[in-house]
């Protein structure tokens, strides 16, 4: 029974999974995989050549160069000042991002799976996609005030709608031959649930699950800026009131550096979460 369902399911793949190995690094064999290295070694050394010529350590409120902004980051790191900030911001984001899970998961599995609760929350969920949540914000900071628990509520925001669309989107598109199949061989509504829709809907969910952390780094950011905060958005406005451009712009690759490790994590583990549960 298990067998023939899971090889109705490879069958049935998502269109998503399929194209994420088609366009994995590794699908071009190892040739491919040290092409793109060095594509994207030469266009890092590029952007870093133009930034060093264009930069100009005359002033400090200048447009600062590489070896400026390096040089701050240095500063910054060896103080402690800014692993200070970016823990505290780090807070927001993962209690944040971790109660937006703990909502949007569960809303989205209902959405995928009950024409009345996708009736009932599709409209609140497209109007939160759609707002711009910035405008928000002042009506957040009216009614639960300047600090974490607001910036914690900003961060979720950011990433309900996101996640929940995807793991809606994952659970409702079950094709029927196979929603049929598995009426026919599992033993409970649960059982079925369990071993055909959610493994049909993990792609799509996973994917959904990484991009609401994305968004939730976009909002931590937005609520570090402009609620009252000890980290990341404290030492900003600070260096910037100091016109130190080449700290401003050290603290901006500290966030980068830190967003693009965070969601290149995600990505390893969607994919090895996506393997273990693969038919062979």
């Amino acid at each position: 029974m298990t067998e023939t369902l899971t090889a109705a399911q490879a069958k049935a793949r998502t269109p998503a999974a399929n194209t994420d190995d088609a366009t994995s690094p590794g699908s071009g064999g190892r040739r491919g995989t040290w092409r793109g290295a060095g594509a994207r070694i030469a266009s890092a050394a590029v952007v870093l050549a133009i930034w060093q010529v264009a930069g100009d350590d005359s002033r400090q409120i200048n447009f600062p160069t590489v070896t400026r902004t390096l040089r701050s980051l240095w500063d910054l790191t060896a103080s402690g000042e800014l692993p200070r900030a970016v823990w505290d911001s780090d807070q927001t984001l993962f209690l944040g991002y971790a109660i937006g899970l703990a909502v949007a998961v569960p809303l989205g599995l209902a959405m995928g799976t009950s024409r009345v609760f996708r009736a009932a929350f599709r409209p609140y969920v497209t109007v939160m996609m759609a707002i711009p949540m910035i405008a928000v914000i002042p009506v957040l900071q009216a009614i639960f005030g300047l600090g974490f628990s607001t910036r914690v509520l900003v961060v979720v925001l950011f990433t309900i709608p996101y996640v929940t669309t995807a793991v809606a989107t994952g659970t409702a598109s079950l094709p029927v031959d196979l929603a049929e199949m598995s009426r026919s061989f599992s033993r409970s509504r649960w059982h079925r649930f369990r071993t055909v829709v959610l493994l049909h809907a993990l792609p799509t969910a996973l994917t959904g699950i990484r991009l609401g952390l994305a968004h939730a780094l976009i909002g931590m950011i937005i609520a570090e800026l402009y609620l009252v905060s000890t980290g990341i958005g404290s030492i900003l406005t600070y260096y910037r009131g100091q016109f130190d451009a080449g700290a401003v712009f050290a603290i901006a690759i500290a966030v980068v550096v830190q967003g693009y490790l965070l969601l290149g994590l995600a990505r390893l583990a969607e994919r090895h979460a996506i393997r273990k549960v693969r038919p062979a």
